[in-house]
């Protein structure tokens, strides 16, 4: 009779301590259900009993992991940025023979072809490209030749980058080039060109409209004749033909993680440089702008325009504009010459927005 109340004391025991190291295992496994590199098998737990230094290292390593995962997934334009630099080379021989005339700012024998769409596509850029070799050249010059030498670490930010005129300048002068361009069919020429230049390591290429907030996505006014003269309209419904939209303060983390502190920014967007602008408050509080090359002549035609949409927009930018102390001169940046703020529709085609220590 004792004998049997030893066995069953025994059998007992043995069964609390098994029911104790499966409901062990169980709230383990509950507790790292989330994550596949934790859910260890009851097999691989007991080989790691007595051995809790390796357990911890496995548990903050992988959680090391998953922090890391989610800071490169929480930017936007990373996980939007250009990646697809093949070039064919069909598409070469017929759109990029033509060369880029930059000998008033790259040193000598730098060179540089460019993709160019058919002229009737694209009657300005285009065909000044082929004609003279470039477009814009007095802003490029001002930028490359005076502005660049004064800021030597600044990255250059191209917002509307349509060819790439700018952008590929900067890049042959060994700048880092942050270029925002959102129509399709000018990304396939733009993406080229930096492939035939080799510039992939250059020139970060986001095929994003840049907007004063996170739209779900624009569409385009299009503009047969003159594709660097499409403007974008924001919409809440999105079609195969739409393109994703960041803010400039998107582009504050990328550059955090970069080390880059200043920049040099040129926006020829079609009117959409105020709400750019209103979309980067943060990034210009943070980094160094001290010169903005603009285009001013769409901002004039929705100034005209009297619509109280953009009249809200327009007022909200000029207030920004001088909140964050620049001021708007002609290109060429002589503050001898700035603008007052009741003559908006007087203002040039293009304009320098200047930043000063203080108004």
């Amino acid at each position: 009779m004792r004998k049997q109340w030893i066995n069953i004391t025994i059998a007992i025991c043995m069964i609390a301590i098994t029911l104790s190291t499966m409901i062990r295992y169980y709230f383990l496994n509950l507790h790292y259900k989330n994550n596949t590199e934790l859910i260890l098998t009851t097999k691989k737990l007991q080989n790691t009993i007595g051995h809790q230094s390796l357990l911890k290292q496995i548990l903050n390593t992988s959680i090391a992991s998953n922090s890391a995962k989610i800071v490169q997934s929480s930017n936007r334009l990373e996980t939007l940025q250009w990646k697809d630099f093949n070039l064919d080379a069909k598409f070469a021989l017929v759109n990029c023979g033509t060369n880029l005339n930059m000998t008033k700012w790259v040193p000598e024998g730098v060179t540089a072809k460019i993709c160019l769409f058919p002229e009737h596509r694209d009657r300005f850029v285009s065909k000044s490209i082929r004609k003279w070799g470039n477009w814009e050249s007095n802003i490029q010059e001002y930028l490359f030749r005076y502005v660049f030498p004064k800021y030597p670490r600044a990255a250059f930010v191209d917002i509307g980058g349509h060819l790439g005129t700018f952008s590929i300048s900067a890049a042959k002068l060994g700048r880092n080039v942050f270029t925002f361009e959102p129509i399709s069919d000018t990304v396939k020429f733009l993406t080229a060109s930096v492939s035939l230049n080799s510039l992939q390591d250059r020139m970060r290429v986001y095929p994003v409209a840049l907007m004063e907030k996170q739209y779900e996505c624009v569409d385009f006014i299009p503009n047969l004749t003159n594709m660097g003269g499409t403007q974008v309209h924001h919409k809440n419904k999105c079609t195969k033909n739409s393109s994703p939209v960041a803010v400039l303060d998107d582009l504050l983390p990328i550059f955090n993680q970069l080390n880059i502190s200043e920049a040099i920014l040129k926006m020829d967007c079609e009117a959409s440089e105020p709400r750019v602008i209103l979309g980067g408050i943060n990034f210009f509080t943070s980094i160094h702008v001290p010169i903005i090359a603009m285009e001013f002549s769409a901002i004039k035609e929705k100034i005209q325009l009297q619509n109280q949409e953009w009249t809200d927009i327009i007022t909200n930018f000029f207030h920004t504009m001088k909140n964050l102390n620049y001021v708007a001169t002609p290109i060429g940046g002589n503050l001898t010459k700035n603008f007052t703020k009741t003559d908006y529709i007087k203002w040039p085609h293009d304009i320098t927005w200047v930043k000063i220590s203080k108004l």
